[in-house]
C-alpha cells in the first residue's frame, strides 16, 4: 500500500467534486478514522488498497436519500429513478429489476424503491418543517458538500472531509443526521457509538486548514427515520468536543503508526490477552 500521506492529489484547498470522486481520493476521511480506531488498522488498510467496502445499510441508504432530497433538490429529482413494482421472489421479478437497474446506471442514474424515495422527501419536509433547523440551512451565504483536502501537522497525514452545509461564511457548519430516536438521551449514545463527535473534530479542523475560519457553531440537525419524522437540533459542550478531539488524534496516531511500522494486523500483530467481560458469569 503506498505511504497515504504522500500520494498526489489536492491539498490546502477547496474542491467543488461529486460525491463519487470525493470517496475515490485516497486522503483520509472521518470515516477511515472511524475504522482504524473501532475496528482494525488491517479493515482500514484493506479499504483503503480497494479490498472491500463497507457494506450500506437500508438506514443508510435512506440517509443519503434524504441528504440529496434536502441538500441536493435538483440532483435528486435529476438522477434518481424510481424503480418498477415487481415480485422480487420471482426469477422473472429479479431479472425485470435487474434490467432496470442496469438501463439505470448505464444513464447515470440510481434505482431507488418507491417507497424510500417517498419518505427520504417526507423527512427532508420535516426538516425544513422545524423553525430552527430551516433557518440554519436557509443562513446565506452558504455552500453546500464542499470537499476540503488538508496536511494534517501533526501526523503528516493527507486528510479530506466534505461537510454538509456551511454558512454565514464558515461561522456555522450543519451536519445532517438520520436516527430512529432523536431524543436528548438517545442521540448522545448514537454520537459516541458512530463517532459523530470525532467527526465533527475532524470536519472542523479541515474547515480552518483550508479556510483559516473556524466555525463558531457547530449543529447537528437530526430526523428521525420513521414516522413521524421527529427533528432535533443539538450542539455538544466543551467536554463532549474535546473528546471527539482526543479520539480523532488517537485515530490519526494509530494510523500513523501503520504507516511507519507497515503493521497493519489486528492489535499490531501482537498477541493479546482477553479477560473475560464483566456481564460474563462462571456458568457460561
Amino acid at each position: 500500500m503506498a505511504d497515504l500521506d504522500l500520494v498526489s492529489g489536492f491539498l490546502g484547498e477547496r474542491v467543488d467534486l461529486a460525491a463519487e470522486l470525493y470517496h475515490r481520493d485516497p486522503a483520509v476521511g472521518s470515516s477511515d478514522l472511524s475504522l482504524a480506531l473501532t475496528k482494525s488498522l488491517y479493515h482500514f488498510e484493506r479499504k483503503k488498497a480497494g479490498a472491500f467496502e463497507v457494506e450500506t445499510s437500508e438506514s443508510m441508504a435512506i440517509g443519503t436519500l434524504t441528504h440529496t432530497a434536502l441538500l441536493e433538490p435538483e440532483r435528486f429529482r435529476r438522477d434518481f429513478v424510481v424503480a418498477p413494482k415487481v415480485d422480487k421472489r420471482s426469477k422473472a421479478g429479479k431479472a425485470e429489476l435487474e434490467a432496470w437497474n442496469a438501463d439505470a446506471k448505464a444513464n447515470g442514474k440510481t434505482l431507488v424503491d418507491p417507497d424510500d424515495l417517498a419518505k427520504a422527501g417526507r423527512m427532508a419536509d420535516a426538516i425544513m418543517g422545524h423553525v430552527r433547523a430551516r433557518r440554519a440551512f436557509e443562513l446565506r451565504p452558504y455552500l453546500r458538500e464542499p470537499s476540503y483536502f488538508w496536511l494534517d501537522e501533526e501526523s503528516g497525514i493527507r486528510c479530506k472531509c466534505r461537510p454538509d452545509h456551511l454558512a454565514a461564511g464558515g461561522a456555522l457548519a450543519v451536519d445532517l443526521k438520520t436516527s430512529r430516536d432523536v431524543s436528548p438521551r438517545s442521540f448522545a449514545k448514537s454520537i459516541v457509538n458512530f463517532g459523530y463527535h470525532r467527526q465533527r473534530a475532524h470536519y472542523i479542523a479541515g474547515i480552518e486548514a483550508v479556510t483559516r475560519i473556524r466555525p463558531e457553531a457547530w449543529l447537528f440537525v437530526v430526523v428521525e427515520n420513521v414516522e413521524p419524522h421527529t427533528v432535533a437540533v443539538y450542539e455538544l459542550d466543551e467536554d463532549f468536543a474535546e473528546l471527539g478531539e482526543k479520539s480523532r488524534r488517537r485515530a490519526l496516531a494509530k494510523i500513523r503508526h501503520g504507516i511507519d511500522s507497515r503493521i497493519w494486523a489486528v492489535g499490531d500483530g501482537k498477541i493479546v490477552t482477553l479477560s473475560r467481560p464483566g456481564w460474563a458469569s462462571e456458568e457460561d
